[in-house]
């Protein structure tokens, strides 16, 4: 039927043509078919145009259903494609586009970077990372005697083109906020100016929601968002005057979505994630960047302090797996240089169920939530 109304439509446009040819007017016989009466057409050869109606309609079904079906496949492949990326990928497709293709963590060479928890884990890799490519570094902790090691790590790095009088150790408090102001004019005396700030101070927790001591939700609010803010606020007006600067902020990916038995940590990231992403709008004016990391497990003795719901240390590490922290702060440098909004560190399965989350948030709420929840119970060895 398909091949036949298509010799039907070629008919009419060869009529049409013919006529047009000798001088005579065509009509509009093949635009206007719908209307025309069967008089219309000179030649007895051809059909009436009333009679091929329906010919037609079924071959534009046919036509579009064909169209459908090809754009299904497309998509189809097209989400198994994504799919398989996620699966082979360590961070979000956004993170890997600009790992890949995007501005390398030289081009921060010679700026003035302010890391906090710089004394272990993510925030001393990311002093090594950045020393590497000749940044000038302010490294804060509350332990000054391990700031000092991080130095001279940093120093004695092959790679490092960081001079030593380019390394300020600075020992910091985040939630002492009454010093920040002081620390941030000790920073300005050393180096002028402040480039870039980065959030990495931060503490975590486990236990079961109802037996969590009220005290753990206050230190994990005051670490790890109030010391953040408070210090992004006293920075500001440096940056807002000089209207050029980057605020960086470590959330987590249990800012993104809600990590079982990690009430006060889950909470205090969501906040994190609410304060510096009202922070990046109202900085677009004042030519400001605002990057909010969100890592996933990590191998670092962030586990082994982290508290139980007691308040007390845990004390040990985890089973999950997790991704080396020479590898987060690489990624948190891509993410950086390229002053992306957002970034999702993180091996799998752990970043491909925070895209299910964000995606599917219902789906995941019924069907994998409560699966999720008991499997990460059992790895993570039950009670704390």
């Amino acid at each position: 039927m398909f091949a036949y109304d298509l010799r039907i439509t070629n008919a009419i446009l060869s009529y049409d043509f013919e006529e047009w040819r000798k001088g005579r007017q065509p009509g509009l016989t093949c635009f206007t078919w719908a209307t025309c009466e069967p008089q219309t057409l000179r030649d007895p050869r051809l059909p009436s145009l009333r009679a091929t109606q329906p010919l037609v309609a079924a071959a534009m079904l046919c036509l579009l259903w064909s169209l459908f079906q090809a754009a299904a496949v497309i998509v189809t492949l097209l989400v198994l494609a994504l799919f398989v990326l996620i699966l082979r990928s360590d961070a979000d497709h956004l993170t890997v586009f600009w790992e890949r293709f995007g501005a390398k963590a030289e081009i921060l060479g010679g700026k003035v970077v302010w890391i906090t928890g710089a004394s272990s884990g993510i925030g001393e890799h990311l002093a090594y990372q950045l020393t590497q490519v000749g940044c000038k570094v302010i490294i804060s902790a509350r332990r000054e005697d391990q700031l000092n090691k991080v130095k001279d790590a940093c120093l004695a790095s092959a790679k490092c083109r960081t001079k030593a009088e380019d390394i300020l150790v600075l020992p910091l408090d985040v939630s002492q906020y009454d010093t920040h102001k002081d620390a941030v004019q000790t920073v300005l005396d050393k180096f002028d100016h402040i480039d870039i700030l980065i959030n990495n101070a931060g503490r975590g927790m486990r236990g079961k929601w109802w037996e969590v001591d009220f005290k753990v939700d206050r230190e994990m609010w005051e670490l790890n968002v109030l010391g953040p803010v408070s210090l992004t606020h006293c920075v500001l007006p440096h940056m807002m005057k000089r209207r050029q600067g980057h605020i960086v902020a470590v959330s987590s990916i249990a800012g993104l979505f809600p990590a079982a038995r990690t009430r006060s940590y889950t909470g205090a990231k969501h906040a994190v994630q609410g304060y510096f992403g009202i922070l990046r709008h109202e900085m677009f004016e004042y030519n400001i960047d605002v990057t909010l990391l969100c890592p996933g497990p990590i191998h670092s003795e962030f586990t082994t302090v982290q508290l139980t719901s007691s308040g007390k240390p845990l004390g040990r590490d985890t089973a999950l797996k997790r991704m080396s922290t020479e590898r987060c702060a690489y990624l948190s440098c891509v993410a950086i240089a390229n002053r992306m909004f957002e970034s999702w560190i993180s091996e799998n399965p752990a970043l491909l169920l925070v895209y299910f989350y964000q995606w599917f948030p219902t789906l995941f709420k019924w069907i994998l939530g409560p699966r999720i929840v008991k499997m990460m119970i059992q790895k993570e060895g039950g009670d704390y």
